[in-house]
């Protein structure tokens, strides 16, 4: 059996909290990674999705998806509000139409390029 000396306890003590110093700055950054860049959680305040998505709902959006692709129409894609004065503020949306196409809506109903929109997420 090895007994351990006076002089060995503080190196290792300051050896310990070193580790753990380590592990929570490992784990710091790989949770800022990771919501950076990775997902994000999101609770809803409105009801502009509904039915789809209900006030107080909590989703989790991922980024991944749109390193690799332009978003589509029928995507639900989650954006920093582009008006000044709401800087910062994360809204939820669904894509309709994408760069270059026309939307027009007329006596209520959707059309993009012309041509009359299928919705049955918006219950009429």
């Amino acid at each position: 059996m090895h007994a351990r000396t006076p002089s060995s306890q503080p190196e290792g003590i300051l050896h310990t909290l070193l580790s753990i110093l380590f592990l929570v700055v490992v784990v710091l950054g790989l949770t800022w990674g990771l919501r950076t860049f990775v997902f994000q959680a999101y609770e809803i305040p409105s009801g502009s999705m509904e039915t789809t998505i209900m006030p107080g709902n909590m989703v989790l959006s991922e980024k991944l998806t749109y390193y690799g692709r332009e978003p589509e129409p029928g995507d639900i894609v989650t954006f920093e509000d582009p008006d000044p004065e709401h800087a910062g503020r994360i809204l939820i949306k669904r894509v309709i139409a994408t760069e270059g196409q026309t939307v027009d809506l007329r006596d209520g109903r959707l059309y993009v390029d012309g041509v009359l929109q299928d919705e049955p997420y918006t219950n009429g």
